[in-house]
């Protein structure tokens, strides 16, 4: 920029994107039993070996539970207790390679937990949203 004439330079480059990252694994994640009130269960399909991220969190963000599982591939299966939790909602963020996914759990007035699956798909600034299953 010159100072003295107000003038600005603005170089502007143009990125082509070829494609996204297959979604099928995303797809894939499954949170059962659909009701529940004690007990979870994660899966989900990795094609290689990755490493995987669980994360249960309260809606303002304190972590109440994490988990971190190296080398992970086929089938992932985890499942883990509501056991403590009080009513209200809570956050799964399920990450592995270049996704993370983030389900939000709500208990419902009979004290059962309600599960509201919305899936992100971040990369490279792309972002997707998949509505999925709700669960009690």
């Amino acid at each position: 920029m010159d100072p003295g004439h107000k003038t600005a330079t603005l170089d502007i480059k143009t990125v082509t994107c070829t494609g996204i990252l297959n979604g099928e694994s995303i797809r894939a994640i499954t949170i059962f039993p659909n009701p529940s009130n004690d007990k979870l269960t994660v899966t989900c399909n990795l094609p290689s070996p990755t490493d995987v991220k669980l994360i249960i969190s309260s809606p303002l963000g304190e972590m109440l539970m994490t988990k971190n599982y190296s080398g992970q591939s086929g089938t992932f299966k985890e499942q883990f207790s509501l056991e403590g939790l009080k009513q209200g909602s809570y956050i799964i963020q399920i990450g592995h390679g270049l996704w993370y996914s983030h389900f939000t759990i709500d208990q419902v007035l009979n004290t059962q937990f309600c599960i509201c699956i919305n899936l992100f798909l971040y990369l490279l600034f792309f972002s997707c949203y998949f509505p999925v299953v709700d669960l009690k």
